[in-house]
């Protein structure tokens, strides 16, 4: 999330974790976390 990174706040801070929730409710955005690794090593994606 480009604004997050722009303020200097990691996605895991409480206004990260707020944003991430208001997605999920406009746009049903489901995450993987524990997935993460072998999704990027599958498409050769960097993190």
């Amino acid at each position: 999330m480009p604004e997050l990174k722009a303020k200097g706040l990691s996605i895991h801070s409480s206004e990260g974790l707020q944003r991430r929730a208001d997605l999920d409710k406009r746009f049903d955005l489901t995450v993987f976390p524990e997935k993460r690794n072998a999704i990027l090593e599958k498409y050769g994606l960097k993190a």
